[in-house]
């Protein structure tokens, strides 16, 4: 992700993407704080019925729960990952970040 961040022919693309998505001004507060961590927050905001009864369900162990919850923020952002306009981009660059850290996160709230 920094290494595709830091490359400057990669920063007319990024933009573009981040202004599709509401992001006006490129400074570091407006990508991580206002669009990368509401990003996070929407797709916890309503997560499929079946994981919310994974997850409630006090038979089954945490590692289990974990797991689950990683199938199904991977499946979301395969799915989400389908319908961008760049494929290589700096969004699809976050989803790859967002995949390894999404859930560990969920499982924390």
């Amino acid at each position: 992700m920094l290494h595709y961040a830091l490359k400057q022919e990669t920063w007319p693309t990024t933009q573009q993407e981040l202004e599709g998505r509401g992001v006006v001004c490129m400074s570091f507060f407006d990508i991580v704080l206002d669009f990368i961590l509401m990003d996070a927050f929407e797709d916890l905001e309503n997560p499929p019925s079946s994981v919310l009864a994974v997850l409630r369900n006090r038979w089954l162990s945490d590692s289990f729960k974990e797991t689950a919850l990683a199938t199904a923020c991977w499946s979301v952002l395969k799915a989400k990952r389908r319908l961008l306009m760049v494929p290589d981009g700096f969004i699809s660059h976050f989803y790859s970040v967002s995949e390894h850290v999404s859930p560990v996160l969920a499982f924390g709230f």
